[in-house]
């Protein structure tokens, strides 16, 4: 556990850092450095990294770019297609040992992970030309979001833990702890609401805070969490392996720590094209 605790705080410090300078490339490379992780994880989790190295290496310079692609103006089609064409040219060069399945979790992976965390950069993008306190907000909305139902999850199933909720799966995890995960995040979300509209006021900038929706999306992300954290209990079974790596000490890998994120940040990004938390 103190292992555990001192590994959250050195993440902590360094979360702060990066949206110290959210409104910076800062974000971007920060994402694209935890997007290449996560996509070296999970081939390193199927043995692709020393079996595939040349795909894999691929996959990892799509993973760069991804987050850089509102910074190359309208390149992301033309990229994403050498990338697709580079993967098939290695399949077929490679046709003897990289099989099919093998391709498929590679480009996977190379997409959804890098694509699923870009979605930072899009809300940062998004709401920073409105007002950067509302980007900032959202950005710490859409992050919180997985890590509260994590840790609402953890301490409610460690005391009202009764029914598995998926002994398969995941054996450790109870309904009562997702329920707690899921009321935990609608009370933080609103919580944080709170904060940031007594934080605007003070700062000369009133706003009106939409408490019920926050709520309301809190519980949601919180559900939405589940399935991210699930589908990577899955893969890790899949591939037989306890964690996705070691980079975070009493955590496992990066995919281990933001598996929840990969699913909530996008989601996340959906509501906000059509809710409104804040008005100005």
């Amino acid at each position: 556990m103190k292992l555990r605790v001192i590994s959250s705080m050195i993440g902590l410090a360094i979360l702060f850092v990066v949206l110290l300078f959210y409104t910076t490339p800062v974000l971007n490379v920060a994402v694209a450095l935890i997007g290449m992780l996560g996509v070296f994880e999970l081939c390193m989790s199927a043995g692709y990294h020393k079996s595939h190295k040349l795909a894999v290496g691929i996959g990892l310079g799509y993973a760069a770019l991804a987050p850089f692609f509102p910074m190359l103006n309208g390149m992301r089609e033309t990229v994403t297609l050498l990338f697709a064409f580079a993967l098939f040219g290695t399949f077929l060069y490679q046709h003897a040992t990289l099989k099919l399945e093998h391709l498929a979790v590679i480009f996977m992976g190379s997409v959804m992970i890098p694509f699923s965390l870009s979605c930072l950069v899009h809300i940062r993008d998004q709401f920073v030309l409105v007002n950067g306190g509302v980007a900032l907000f959202y950005l710490l909305l859409s992050l919180g979001a997985a890590w509260l139902a994590d840790t609402g999850a953890y301490f409610a199933g460690r005391l009202f833990g009764k029914h598995k909720m998926s002994p398969v799966v995941s054996p450790h995890k109870t309904v009562e702890g997702a329920i707690g995960g899921v009321m935990i995040d609608s009370a933080g979300f609103a919580l944080l609401g709170f904060i940031f509209q007594k934080i605007m006021e003070a700062c000369g900038t009133p706003c009106t805070v939409n408490y019920a929706a926050l709520a309301v999306c809190g519980a949601l992300c919180a559900l939405v969490g589940m399935l991210g954290d699930l589908s990577a209990s899955v893969i890790k079974r899949q591939h037989d392996v306890k964690d996705f790596g070691t980079i975070m000490p009493g955590h496992g890998g990066v995919l281990d720590r933001f598996d929840s994120v990969l699913f909530v940040v996008p989601f996340f990004y959906l509501v906000v094209q059509f809710v409104s938390f804040v008005a100005l």
